[in-house]
C-alpha cells in the first residue's frame, strides 16, 4: 500500500466510505483498513469521516 510514498507528507487523510450502502463488498473494505492500519499510525488515515 502506498508504495510511491503518496502520503508521507500528509499529516490527515479522512475519507467515507459508505459500507454501509455497499454490504457486497464488506470484505473488499475489510482489507483496505486491515491494510491502512498496517501501514499508517493512528489518526493519520481515517476511514469514518461522517
Amino acid at each position: 500500500m502506498d508504495s510511491e510514498q503518496l502520503f508521507a507528507n500528509v499529516r490527515c487523510l479522512v475519507a467515507e466510505t459508505h459500507e454501509r450502502k455497499f454490504k457486497e463488498l464488506r470484505d473488499r473494505y475489510k482489507a483496505l483498513r486491515d491494510k491502512v492500519a498496517e501501514a499508517y499510525p493512528p489518526g493519520m488515515v481515517n476511514l469514518d469521516w461522517i
